[in-house]
């Protein structure tokens, strides 16, 4: 599974940096506008042969 979170509120930001939960690094909460998130989603998927996607890494 693999999560993005966008517009995040500072205080969330804070307390998710302060509990450090594994699998669940910065990148996955540094976006502040949804497209970004979006955008930073599309990325972290890849074709692979047959066509299917799948992410590139996951929680």
């Amino acid at each position: 599974m693999l999560l993005r979170l966008a517009r995040v509120k500072d205080s969330l930001r804070e307390l998710l940096q302060r509990v450090q939960m594994p699998g669940l690094n910065p990148d996955c909460y540094s976006a502040w506008r949804v497209d970004a998130a979006v955008q930073a989603l599309n990325a972290d998927f890849h074709q692979v042969p047959g066509g299917a996607t799948q992410p590139a890494s996951s929680i």
